[in-house]
């Protein structure tokens, strides 16, 4: 059995990765730990794609509280249609993802740049996302007002 992995920030795209005990735990010592062991040689580990489009992640989760299920749908389709035009739609990729924390920030956005950082925004609504995908996707530039986290680089906002 095989699966797929993103890693975020690094933007590394493993498209069909072994499920078995042994090559999950070269993997994740090789990938996930810093500094990382010396990976045992008997376990092949297969080579990461470098991905060179942005990803957002748009919560969806739903079972605890509805707000972030509810916010999913038009916010997916809003980023859709402003991606269509400006010209970006095969250029980013659009995924719903599981609970981000603190439904009480809904709706919970994560974008993800090819230079190997992201950024963490809470309270989008329908909106905001145009300024999202010109300041953040196009401008490489944190939306201060909606910022609620910055990982691979440090916070320098609007």
């Amino acid at each position: 059995m095989a699966a797929s992995v993103h890693v975020f920030p690094d933007n590394l795209y493993f498209p069909s990765l072994a499920t078995d005990d042994a090559t999950l735990s070269g993997w994740v010592d090789k990938y996930l730990l810093q500094p990382s062991p010396i990976p045992n040689p008997a376990t092949p580990l297969p080579h990461p794609k470098k991905l060179n489009t942005a990803t957002v992640l748009i919560c969806s989760h739903s079972s605890r509280d509805q707000r972030c299920g509810a916010y999913y749908p038009p916010l997916r389709e809003e980023f859709e249609n402003v991606f269509r035009r400006k010209g970006l739609g095969g250029e980013v990729k659009i995924a719903a993802t599981s609970h981000l924390s603190g439904h009480k920030f809904a709706g919970n956005v994560v974008v993800y740049l090819p230079e190997g950082w992201g950024v963490w925004y809470g309270r989008v609504g329908v909106g905001q996302v145009e300024g999202i995908v010109g300041e953040t996707i196009v401008k490489g530039r944190v939306v201060g007002e909606l910022a609620r986290g910055v990982v691979g680089r440090e916070l320098e906002v609007l």
